[in-house]
């Protein structure tokens, strides 16, 4: 069993990782045809409606996940009754979230105007591009969302990527195409929904190859209903608090600085974005695995698993924020030029966002390989509300570094310290000290070593912006990683992350 989530997690994080950098580099090119055909203003206006269709998905209500998690117990059990009375409540509920999602963006078209500072391009309208990004978000609801859950469930995450990865290669290329070509908005962005209709029939034809025995067919009894729409709730306020994190900046800071502002942030967040969506796919591709190992291992043997991968990924968040710190401004240099890029304490602000983000990433993917949603209910509604409150006063008073800050301050006051007990309390059953400990090191040592790369990188003076990047990226890649080594060098986690290497590319 442990043979076959290992060969599962590894397969998935291959694929993943495969389709990642395929949607970060055409993602990238086609961000910087924009910028140079069409300008700032439109980088804006995606992000700006990125960020509200993210809100409207709020009424998927985090179902997925609770589905998901359902299902491993059935499908493990090869229970195949239960699993299509599963698949049959999700495809009911997610036709009625199609329809929320649809009602929820027609109100919302009402107040477009209001979250634009400024004036909107001359050659675009505000409301038809809403509404095609609308669409978009709803008629995926409408073709066969749901049965990519069970590929999820049957830990086949890889399949999904590689449909992903296949039609992204075709989306990005016939836009990169049009926009040269009539270098029109309206152009590009209605290949969007095209692709995800694609994308969704074929991810459901290949679930039915995978699974042909598994139908939407049957009914939860009364119990199983309340069980799951109980965790849905439960999942429910962590959509919340994820969807405000990450879409309540670029609405607010549209409605108060404007879209140009708004375009050259975005560039700097879609690089950080770019970075985080890496983690995301090898975690997202080790829960499964995770909550196996949770159903049928001991306490003790996965608090050993979260801390050896805690280790990792502490090195790993550690690393990157490195990069950006040193990286960030040449490669901003290189790619859009000196006028569109932030001041340095902006990011070094995005830096700190950054970090206190992605450092209590591990701890929120066992806690989601677990279903741990209804133990920190609360934490995200006040996370949610006191974020919003601080962003809108402090981006008025202080500016873009203000949306930094009042996120950080949720990340580091209330999300952390609820998450580590709620975690250790209810999962591991023992004291957190020593996971808090290890973070405070990490922490530590990779102020300490940014600190050298960023003093090292600074010295070195090459004329030449491509040449200087090239220099900064070996600094950080060779000296970080090499003292990081040597600090923990003793450290048994170590030999542990040696092994998982060396299982993971098939040597003994």
């Amino acid at each position: 069993m442990a043979q076959s989530r290992s060969k599962n997690a590894s397969r998935n994080i291959f694929f993943g990782l495969l389709n990642k950098i395929v949607t970060i580099i055409f993602p990238f090119i086609v961000r910087t045809v924009i910028i140079y055909t069409l300008g700032n203003e439109y980088v804006g206006l995606s992000s700006l409606f990125t960020s509200l269709l993210h809100v409207l998905n709020l009424s998927e209500l985090g179902f997925r996940s609770a589905i998901v998690y359902a299902m491993y117990k059935p499908i493990a059990e090869k229970n195949s009754s239960k699993v299509n009375s599963l698949l049959n409540e999700f495809k009911v509920v997610y036709r009625i979230v199609g329809c929320v999602v649809l009602f929820a963006g027609f109100i919302m078209s009402f107040f477009l105007d209001r979250l634009v500072k400024g004036d909107c391009p001359p050659d675009v309208n505000l409301y038809i591009l809403f509404w095609i990004y609308l669409f978009n978000t709803a008629i995926s609801y409408f073709l066969f969302a749901y049965k990519s859950s069970l590929l999820m469930a049957n830990q086949r995450r890889d399949i999904i990527s590689t449909v992903e990865m296949v039609l992204s290669i075709i989306e990005y290329t016939i836009q990169i195409v049009l926009l040269v070509l009539l270098k029109n908005y309206y152009a590009y962005i209605i290949i969007v929904p095209i692709y995800t209709m694609a994308n969704n029939i074929i991810c459901a034809i290949e679930a039915k190859k995978i699974c042909p025995n598994y139908i939407p067919d049957g009914r939860l009894s009364k119990d199983e209903r309340k069980d799951l729409y109980s965790r849905t709730g439960a999942v429910l306020g962590h959509k919340i608090g994820a969807t405000v994190i990450n879409s309540a900046d670029s609405i607010v800071i549209s409605a108060f600085l404007g879209l140009s502002i708004l375009g050259i942030y975005s560039n700097y967040y879609y690089i950080m974005s770019a970075v985080i969506s890496i983690f995301t796919v090898v975690y997202t591709s080790v829960v499964p695995s995770i909550g196996n190992s949770i159903v049928t291992e001991s306490k003790e043997k996965n608090y050993e698993l979260f801390l050896k991968l805690n280790f990792v990924s502490a090195w790993l968040v550690g690393f990157c924020a490195c990069c950006f710190m040193c990286l960030y401004q040449p490669f901003m240099k290189v790619w859009v030029g000196e006028k569109r890029m932030l001041s340095l304490t902006v990011v070094v602000w995005m830096v700190i966002y950054f970090y206190t983000w992605q450092i209590r990433a591990m701890g929120l993917h066992f806690k989601d390989a677990a279903g741990m949603w209804k133990q920190d209910f609360w934490k995200p509604y006040i996370g949610a509300v006191i974020n919003v409150v601080t962003n809108i006063i402090l981006v008025q008073k202080i500016g873009l570094i203000g949306a930094l800050i009042s996120t950080i301050i949720i990340f580091v006051f209330i999300y952390y310290p609820w998450e580590t007990k709620v975690l250790f309390s209810e999962l591991f059953k023992c004291s957190c000290r020593k996971y808090i400990t290890d973070n405070l090191i990490y922490l530590v040592v990779t102020c300490f070593v940014t600190a050298i790369c960023y003093f090292l990188c600074s010295i070195i003076g090459i004329g030449k912006p491509l040449f200087q990047l090239i220099v900064d990226i070996v600094i950080c890649c060779v000296l970080f990683n090499v003292i990081f080594f040597i600090i923990f060098m003793k450290s048994k986690y170590i030999e542990e992350v040696k092994l998982m290497a060396f299982k993971a590319i098939g040597k003994k």
